[in-house]
């Protein structure tokens, strides 16, 4: 019994052979049983992990709200400047004047000349406006004056004739009685014609109240008319003197821009790439800053191929490496499409369909969050990246066996 438990202990210590120590069977078939574990443990993440399939598009951002370039139109030379790049603007407020004596058509004092010329007919342009506006003024209101006068006198007359309707209706009344005792010989005949003249004289003045308020009716009516009707003329004139007041002020305006000029921002927001300075010449068609708006979302916008569209759908995930901060030290932006046109943009060559592209739309952050360092980076307009579009997303062992079996999808690019 000790003998086999002797030989048992011995079978579990260490071989010396020479200098080479061999370790005991159960301690190699241990550690092989463990590296196959670990082999399969790290195959079957590997095969079972998810893959992007990426298609690499280049683009830029920009606000939706949009971005105005501000551009010169005529040659001048920078006289004053009103604002500061990256300075808060509002709509139609003054950005800078320019001065065009120098490119001027004509000489200072030939412009002098023409302004003062036109000048002297827009004061005689405003006289008359002023003029006609009091004498239609004081038509206007002698006529009002008269239709109100006889608006009360038919007022009046109606009035009247409520008051005396009554008597009429007592002496008609009075006439059938005498008419009925007439018959009956209770009246003589001459009471009975008196009650028939007095009903008569009624009537007749009834009817002269009821002639009179008639004529007064037409009366107002026509004054309504005459009312209506320099309202017409008077703006007819008013509406001549306006369009040469207008042609007026054109022709002043052309001079004064042969002058100088100043330009206006077309809407509110954040001037920037605006680096004017006084005495500087610009160029007609010179674009001299952009007129970024102070909120709105920012998005990037893509040019993807046409022929790649079938693999685009709303809310795919799309991965931005900006230009300006190298992905291996910032990463990259997250973010997915948020819109596709519809329409293609035709290529220059019209017969090379395939050059068609697609605009699409991903949505961008103002600020981007940096994990290691806990701070953000503020993303502005005009910035460039390349956006990588994730087309498929699959384990390794699906694409492995895809492209055993030979049912790759590709994407074109």
């Amino acid at each position: 019994m000790g003998l086999f438990r002797q030989q048992a202990i011995n079978a579990q210590r260490p071989s010396v052979i020479g200098e080479l120590i061999i370790p005991p069977s159960q301690w190699i078939g241990r550690t092989i049983t463990g590296a196959l574990l670990s082999f399969i443990l790290v195959s079957v993440w590997t095969l079972t992990r998810d893959y992007q399939q990426t298609h690499a598009l280049r683009g830029v951002t920009q606000y939706t709200q949009g971005e105005y370039a501000i551009v010169n139109r005529h040659l001048g030379e920078v006289t004053d400047i009103f604002v500061k790049p990256n300075e808060l603007v509002t709509q139609g407020q003054a950005l800078f004047s320019l001065s065009h004596i120098a490119s001027a058509r004509f000489s200072k004092a030939d412009l002098d000349a023409q302004v003062l010329q036109y000048q002297t007919l827009q004061q005689q342009l405003e006289s008359q406006q002023q003029e006609l506006s009091h004498a239609f003024a004081a038509e206007a209101h002698f006529i009002q004056t008269s239709s109100i006068n006889t608006q009360q006198l038919i007022d009046n007359l109606t009035k009247q004739a409520q008051i005396f309707t009554p008597e009429l209706a007592h002496l008609q009344t009075q006439y059938e009685k005498m008419t009925h005792l007439m018959k009956h010989k209770v009246v003589t005949n001459p009471q009975w014609i008196q009650a028939g003249s007095q009903l008569s004289a009624a009537k007749a003045n009834m009817l002269r109240f009821e002639q009179e308020k008639i004529e007064q009716l037409s009366q107002l009516a026509l004054h309504t008319q005459q009312l209506a009707l320099i309202r017409v003329k008077y703006a007819a004139q008013q509406d001549s003197l306006q369009a040469q007041l207008t042609q007026n002020n054109a022709q002043l305006q052309a001079l004064a821009h042969q002058r100088s000029s100043t330009i206006y921002a077309p809407n509110a927001g954040i001037i920037t790439r605006f680096t004017l300075q006084i005495g500087q010449t610009l160029t007609a068609q010179e674009q001299v800053a952009m007129l970024v708006p102070e909120s709105g979302q920012l998005i990037g916008t893509l040019h993807i191929p046409n022929v790649a569209s079938g693999k685009l759908y709303l809310g795919q995930t799309v991965q931005l490496q900006l230009n300006a901060y190298p992905y291996k030290l910032y990463g990259m932006v997250g973010t997915h499409i948020t819109h596709i046109d519809t329409a293609s943009i035709l290529s220059v060559k019209e017969s090379n369909y395939l050059q068609n592209t697609i605009s699409a739309q991903v949505s961008v952050p103002k600020h981007w969050q940096q994990q290691s360092t806990r701070s953000s980076i503020e993303l502005r307009s005009g910035m460039t990246f390349t956006a990588h579009i994730v087309t498929q997303t699959m384990p390794l062992w699906q694409k492995l066996w895809m492209g055993i079996t030979g049912d790759v999808g590709e994407y074109h690019g």
